[in-house]
């Protein structure tokens, strides 16, 4: 159920499968936004917590990029 974190974050009192259901529209949301939406499969997810744990990776890495590089797109420019 890794997967769903995003779902569960924006609707945290939902069940599993309504996060399930609600998924294609959350990841659409996000496309529209230019959000990146990740689903990996629990194995991939797992070995990758782990490496964040033990400190072998960075947290804001994502599967298209460094996401700090993304983050700092989203920042409003200075007036």
């Amino acid at each position: 159920w890794l997967n769903y974190q995003i779902e569960h974050h924006m609707f945290a009192d939902m069940s599993m499968l309504s996060y399930q259901r609600m998924a294609p529209e959350i990841k659409a949301i996000c496309e529209k936004h230019g959000v990146p939406y990740v689903q990996e499969n629990v194995f991939t997810r797992l070995r990758k917590t782990l490496q964040v744990g033990v400190g072998s990776r960075d947290m804001l890495v994502y599967e298209h990029g460094d996401a700090k590089n993304w983050m700092n797109e989203l920042k409003p420019a200075s007036a």
